[in-house]
């Protein structure tokens, strides 16, 4: 005859379903942003501190910057960047901002949380990811021809 024996301390079980909830959720975060990259900026477009802070008036102005979203959703076991990077959401992502020819920088703050901005006046290929400087991958996978000569793989 077999015996099983349970144990009656439950904390230290792990549920392999939170794990899945967690990258359900920050998966589905990326999917968000990849729907709201912005498009690249004109070569005459240049965003400056006089006109955006100060009216003809003299009144000074704060602008929300649409361009930086944070998740601080921190999940109960950290995930690693390879375990973000394989997620669908995060692909569209760069393939979005590669579509647009958006600068992108994604950074993992303190406590696990995620931020991602944008820089419209910037070119994708300056991109940083996770603190990697993707200039000379990211063209070659997504077909993108730089503008820049000194960073370009063409």
């Amino acid at each position: 005859m077999i015996g099983f024996c349970m144990t009656t301390d439950i904390s230290d079980l792990k549920l392999p379903l939170q794990r899945m909830i967690d990258y359900g959720i920050i998966d589905s975060w990326f999917r968000g942003i990849a729907a709201i990259v912005p498009q690249a900026s004109g070569p005459s477009y240049h965003i400056t501190q006089e006109r955006d802070l100060h009216t003809d008036k003299g009144m000074s102005m704060t602008f929300l910057d649409m361009n930086m979203h944070i998740l601080s959703y921190v999940p109960q076991e950290p995930l690693a960047k390879s375990d973000i990077e394989r997620m669908v959401g995060f692909n569209q992502l760069i393939s979005a901002c590669g579509r647009n020819d958006v600068y992108l920088r994604i950074a993992k703050l303190g406590g696990g949380s995620l931020e991602v901005e944008f820089d419209p006046e910037t070119p994708f290929t300056q991109s940083v990811i996770f603190g990697a400087n993707y200039a000379n991958v990211l063209p070659v996978i997504f077909g993108i021809r730089d503008k820049n000569p000194k960073t370009s793989l063409n």
